[in-house]
C-alpha cells in the first residue's frame, strides 16, 4: 500500500518526470475524470465522487515546449481496490468539462502554497 508521504522530488518538473517518479513510489494505477465530477479507477472500474477521493498529493506542471499547456497531477488510492494511482487533469484553457467538474470537487486545500504537494508546503520546499 502506498503512503501519503510519497511524493516526486523537486527536480521532477515535466509531466513525464512526475508520472515516472510516482510510478516508482507505488502510484502506478490510473484514474480518469468522468462526467458530473466523478473519477474512474482503471484497475477495478469503480466510479466514485471526486469529493470522496483522498488526495495524497498533487503537482501542477506546464508543458516543456508550451507553458500554456497546463496540467495537474493528483495522486492517491482507490476507494475500492486501494491501488495507488494518478489522476491527470488539464486546467486553465486545457481543462475539459470533465476535468473542470472533477477539479471543482477535489479537496486540494491541504497545501498552503500553489503548485506544491501538501508535504512540500508543510516543509517550506
Amino acid at each position: 500500500m502506498t503512503t501519503s508521504s510519497a511524493q516526486p522530488s523537486q527536480g521532477a518538473t515535466t509531466l513525464l518526470e512526475v508520472l515516472q517518479e510516482l510510478r516508482e513510489l507505488g502510484f502506478d494505477g490510473q484514474f480518469l475524470p468522468q462526467p458530473d465530477g466523478q473519477i474512474k479507477c482503471t484497475s477495478c472500474s469503480l466510479v466514485f465522487d471526486a469529493a470522496d477521493f483522498v488526495v495524497s498529493g498533487y503537482r501542477r506542471v506546464e508543458g516543456a515546449s508550451d507553458a500554456a499547456d497546463m496540467n495537474i497531477v493528483v495522486w492517491g488510492t482507490c476507494l475500492g481496490c486501494a491501488k495507488g494511482g494518478v489522476l491527470t487533469l488539464g486546467y486553465g484553457p486545457n481543462a475539459s468539462m470533465e476535468d473542470e467538474a472533477v477539479m471543482d470537487r477535489l479537496e486540494l486545500d491541504h497545501a498552503s502554497e500553489p503548485g506544491a504537494t501538501p508535504s512540500e508546503a508543510k516543509h517550506g520546499h
